[in-house]
């Protein structure tokens, strides 16, 4: 997690007044909706140089997490990685 917090630093500062600075947007999907996986969706969630594609677990409490991250929910990561384009997966 410590590598996630150090590259979400990195980006925050992405323009300075009067420029602009075009970021490419990495598609990241989470194959887990565990502790670490929330902490991964948080870590996402506050990039602005990640979106979240979508969350893969097959619990119940899944759904929900992935309601509340506002991001499609899938009981396996086959399914997930079907359902569209995928920059990254977050094993966690």
């Amino acid at each position: 997690l410590r590598r996630s917090q150090a590259l979400l630093a990195s980006s925050v500062s992405l323009s300075r007044p009067g420029e602009s600075i075009s970021v490419k947007v990495h598609r990241v999907g989470i194959a887990g909706a565990g502790l670490i996986g929330q902490r991964h969706i948080d870590l996402i969630r506050q990039s602005v140089r990640a979106e979240l594609t979508f969350i893969a677990d097959p619990s119940p409490a899944a759904k929900d997490i992935a309601h509340r991250a506002d991001a499609p929910g899938f009981l396996s990561l086959t399914e997930a990685l079907e359902a569209g384009p995928v920059d990254g997966v977050v094993i966690a």
